[in-house]
């Protein structure tokens, strides 16, 4: 499995772009270093329409932070169309899946 960089090294909030993923197909998402504070993170998104509208995903298990203090490495399981949404940070974080 290769590791595709979703959202470059940064500080910022950012964006990746639309991540398709089969039907029963799952990919590892993690991050490139602890996130520091409970409000940073990322949450997942997903969009019924090809990326017009997104939705953010609110997993009963981890309650719409993805990633976040504690938690660098979550799954993804299709069928859908998904983008992470990285919340600013005090460090360069990176985020990557595994495809």
């Amino acid at each position: 499995m290769a590791s595709i960089e979703a959202i470059s090294s940064q500080t910022t909030a950012a964006n990746s772009s639309m991540i398709s993923i089969a039907s029963g197909v799952s990919i590892q998402v993690f991050a490139s270093a602890e996130f520091k504070s409970p409000q940073e993170g990322v949450s997942v998104q997903c969009t019924p329409d090809s990326g017009s509208t997104w939705y953010t995903v609110k997993d009963i298990q981890w309650k719409g932070k993805f990633l976040s203090k504690g938690i660098t490495r979550n799954s993804i399981t299709g069928p859908g169309d998904f983008r992470l949404v990285k919340s600013q940070t005090g460090e360069a974080i990176a985020v990557y899946y595994d495809s």
